[in-house]
């Protein structure tokens, strides 16, 4: 046996090194000779001095093995005294592993039946589900259909109800704010007839619904329409003379200059810069965008004992409404520019066309009632006090749109019943001519100047705006307003009215 610290080869090494050693320094035979003779010697010592190494080490590695083996041995034997032991764990592990098979087998069982179950009711749930999912969704479709048409229903009702209050004047008390209240308030459609006339709910508690608060509407005013006189209007026609009556100007020579001088105060370089005629004018400012100058004029209107119709005292000459009645609306309306120059049709005028103040033979004029329209409360009562109202003229929206010119900006559910626009679609005042005679209203022509866009407002009304366009007099706009300054002596307001005395 070899141990691990012999050097085997280290005989072979010398053996190298020294023909290494002899082939680089040249020799004699006798020293070749030599050298090996003493290179033998010296291998057969170093094998001796191994030899002897490799006994006493293989003396050494019997002694370790014999004492390797002994502890063997004895291992051996404390392995074979716990046999036994290992015997009874080995079957009680067998035993504990047949137990869990089975009860894994069991909870195999139980979680395959609990799938199945599940599956089962999974598909029921789902079946459940659907049909609720369906019946939620048709059942919104039909809230938000019925809340849609409910809205439209109270907003027509409350419109109803406030057209009935600015005709009759009967609403104002506090039993009457509470009858729109109750307009807003309801949640109901009520009864409805055959022909869908609202009806009367047999109970009189609760809500009535909206069917029920426009049948009392109704009732009153089958009523009210004859006692108020509605059905037998008075009707008159007057003119108003703004030099004369607003202004308070003489019409004498000296009051001409006064009136000339007025009207330069009524010049203004861009009509468009007034809210209420920006607002309210139609196509004033047309496709050009630039400013459009002309002649704007402000005043109120009443109906009040020993004033005259713009408010002033009544003097000699001027003209008033009485406060008999209650309430005293247009029917139709025309401006006269008295001394208007080339006014067409003119069968009567002295001055044509080629007089050197001649303007245009069609001008046009505004009209606007920009703010509240005044009107006394009938008297049923114990007084007829005064109430005012701010009118909003809006555009009834279209039922169905068929050009769809009118796109609607709210989010509501849309069906074929219910309307798309929106009630905010202000409806403007156009223009309309004016004539320079004041007798055209009194013959055929009256038609031809007169206006009837403001029918049914009151004739009270706490601002009046007149725009009197310059382009609408000549091209040069500043010559045809000197014109106009010039000619004109007297701007005229002729109404022609219906009023109800209320009793």
């Amino acid at each position: 046996m070899v141990g691990f610290s012999n050097d085997v080869t280290s005989p072979a090494r010398a053996a190298i090194l020294a023909a290494d050693i002899a082939a680089a320094t040249p020799l004699t035979a006798a020293d070749i000779a030599a050298q090996q003779a003493e290179a033998v010697a010296d291998f057969v010592f170093i094998l001796a001095e191994k030899a002897l190494e490799l006994a006493k080490i293989s003396v050494e590695e019997k002694a370790y093995l014999r004492a390797q083996i002994a502890t063997v041995k004895s291992l051996y034997a404390a392995s074979y005294a716990s046999t036994r032991e290992v015997d009874a764990l080995a079957v009680a592990y067998t035993r504990a592993i047949e137990n869990y098979r089975t009860e894994l087998a069991n909870g195999q069982t139980v979680l395959a039946n609990r799938e199945v179950f599940r599956r089962r009711a999974a598909a029921a749930i789902q079946g459940y589900r659907t049909r609720d999912i369906a019946f939620r969704t048709f059942r919104t479709e039909a809230l938000e259909e019925y809340q849609t048409l409910l809205d439209w229903a109270s907003r027509y009702a409350f419109l109803a109800a406030q057209a009935y209050d600015y005709e009759t004047g009967l609403l104002g008390s506090t039993d009457g704010q509470a009858f729109l209240g109750d307009i807003i308030s309801s949640r109901a459609l009520g009864v409805v007839g055959p022909n869908g006339e609202p009806t009367l709910s047999a109970s009189a508690t609760g809500d009535a619904g909206l069917s029920g608060l426009l049948a009392k509407l109704k009732g009153d005013y089958d009523v009210v329409k004859g006692r108020l006189g509605f059905n037998n209007p008075e009707s008159n026609g007057t003119t108003f003379s703004l030099r004369r009556e607003l202004f308070r100007i003489p019409d004498t020579p000296d009051g001409d200059t006064a009136w000339q001088q007025a009207l330069e105060g009524l010049v203004t370089t861009d009509l468009l810069t007034d809210a209420d005629i920006a607002t309210h004018a139609m196509q004033l400012g047309g496709t050009d965008v630039s400013s459009q100058p002309g002649f704007l004029l402000s005043f109120r209107s009443v109906i009040e004992d020993g004033k005259n119709f713009f408010g002033k005292d009544l003097l000699a000459g001027d003209s008033t409404y009485t406060t008999s009645n209650f309430a005293t609306k247009i029917s139709s309306l025309g401006v006269v520019f008295e001394g208007y120059h080339g006014m067409a049709p003119c069968p009567i005028c002295l001055q044509g066309h080629d007089h050197a103040d001649a303007l245009s033979a069609t001008p046009y004029v505004y009209l606007i009632p920009a703010g509240l329209d005044s009107m006394r409360t009938p008297p049923l009562g114990d007084g007829s006090p005064l109430r005012e109202w701010a009118v909003q003229d809006y555009a009834m929206p279209l039922p169905f749109d068929l050009g769809d010119l009118e796109p609607s900006n709210e989010a509501v559910q849309q069906t074929s019943d219910s309307l798309r626009a929106s009630f905010r679609s202000p409806r403007r005042h156009a223009a309309f001519r004016a004539t320079d005679i004041v007798d055209y209203f009194y013959t055929n022509l009256a038609s031809d100047y007169t206006s009837s866009r403001l029918v049914g407002r009151s004739v009270a009304n706490t601002n009046w705006k007149i725009a009197i366009p310059a382009k609408g007099l000549l091209v040069d706009e500043s010559e045809g307003m000197a014109r106009f300054i010039r000619s004109v002596k007297d701007i005229k307001l002729h109404l022609k009215t219906y009023s109800y005395a209320g009793n």
